[in-house]
C-alpha cells in the first residue's frame, strides 16, 4: 500500500467542531512552574480567622435583628446559615493573609480564589455594623438596598479586584484563566446590581432603575451557570494532568457549593421551597 494512500492520510481538523476538554488542555511550560506551591497556614491561625468570620456574621446579624425588632434566637435557621458562611469567609481570610505574609499572593490556586472572594463579605459586615452603631442606619432609614450595598456590594468590589489581579498575574492553565475572566465579569455585574438594588427594594427616586436590578441579576445567574460548567471542566483537566494542589484548594472548590446546597436544603425543609 502506498504511503500516500487515503488510508494513511491524516484527517483534516474540522474548524467548526465544538471544543472538547482535550482541546482546552495546554502543555506544561516554563510559565507553569508556579503551579502546585502549597499554602499552609497553621491550624491555630486558621481557627482564629474562622472564629472571627463567624463573629462578624453574628454581630451584623444581631444588628439587623435589632433594627427589625425581631428575636434573633427565633431565627435559628438564618443564624445557622450565617455561621456556615462566616466560617468559610474566615477560612478565606486566613488563606489571604497567610499568602500576603509569605509573599505568595500571585501563587494562589483557583480554590484559594474562591475562598478569598467570599471572605470580602467580612469587610462589608463590619462596615454595615459600624453604620448601625453610628446611627447612619437606624430604624428610620433601614433600607434593604443600603444593606445590600454595604454587605454584598463591598464583597463584590473586593472580589472583582481580586480576579483582576489574578488575571494579570496567574500562571494557571488556560481553563482556569477563562474561569477567572468569567468570575471578574460576574462580580462586576453583581456590583452594578447591588448599586441598583435600592431602586428596586426601597423605591428610591428613579423607578426605571428598578428594572435594571432585575435584568442584571438575571444576567449574573446565567454567568454563574457558565462559571459552574467551566469549574467542572477545569477540575477534570486538573485531575487528568495530575496537577498538584493543596487541601485549601480543594476546600475552596467544595465548601461554597456544599454551603449553598445546605442553605437551599434547609430552606426547602422549613419553608417548602
Amino acid at each position: 500500500m502506498s504511503p500516500t494512500s487515503p488510508e494513511n492520510t491524516p484527517l483534516e481538523e474540522n474548524p467548526f467542531a465544538a471544543p472538547s476538554i482535550e482541546s482546552m488542555e495546554v502543555e506544561p511550560s516554563e510559565n507553569v512552574v508556579g503551579l502546585g506551591l502549597p499554602l499552609t497556614p497553621g491550624v491555630p491561625f486558621v481557627a482564629v480567622c474562622v472564629v472571627l468570620g463567624i463573629l462578624s456574621k453574628m454581630v451584623v446579624f444581631y444588628g439587623i435583628a435589632f433594627l427589625m425588632e425581631a428575636q434573633w434566637i427565633e431565627m435559628w435557621s438564618w443564624v445557622l446559615e450565617e455561621v456556615v458562611w462566616g466560617a468559610i469567609a474566615g477560612l478565606g481570610a486566613a488563606v489571604f493573609f497567610h499568602a500576603v505574609r509569605r509573599g505568595q499572593l500571585t501563587q494562589l490556586m483557583p480554590g484559594h480564589w474562591r475562598l478569598v472572594a467570599i471572605s470580602g463579605v467580612i469587610v462589608g459586615d463590619l462596615l454595615y455594623t459600624f453604620a448601625i452603631l453610628t446611627q447612619l442606619v437606624n430604624e428610620d432609614n433601614n433600607f434593604v438596598g443600603v444593606q445590600i450595598i454595604f454587605q454584598q456590594g463591598i464583597r463584590e468590589l473586593l472580589a472583582a479586584a481580586l480576579f483582576l489581579m489574578v488575571i494579570r498575574t496567574t500562571v494557571e492553565t488556560y481553563p482556569w484563566r477563562v474561569y477567572a475572566w468569567m468570575c471578574l465579569v460576574y462580580y462586576v455585574v453583581m456590583l452594578l446590581a447591588s448599586l441598583a438594588s435600592p431602586f428596586w427594594f426601597d423605591g428610591f427616586a428613579g423607578a426605571g432603575f428598578g428594572s435594571v436590578y432585575i435584568v442584571l441579576t438575571g444576567i449574573s445567574n446565567l454567568i454563574a451557570a457558565v462559571i459552574l460548567v467551566l469549574l467542572l471542566m477545569a477540575i477534570v483537566i486538573d485531575f487528568r494532568r495530575k496537577i498538584p494542589r493543596d487541601a485549601y484548594h480543594y476546600l475552596g472548590l467544595a465548601l461554597p457549593i456544599a454551603a449553598l446546597l445546605f442553605q437551599v436544603g434547609l430552606n426547602s425543609i422549613l419553608f417548602g421551597f
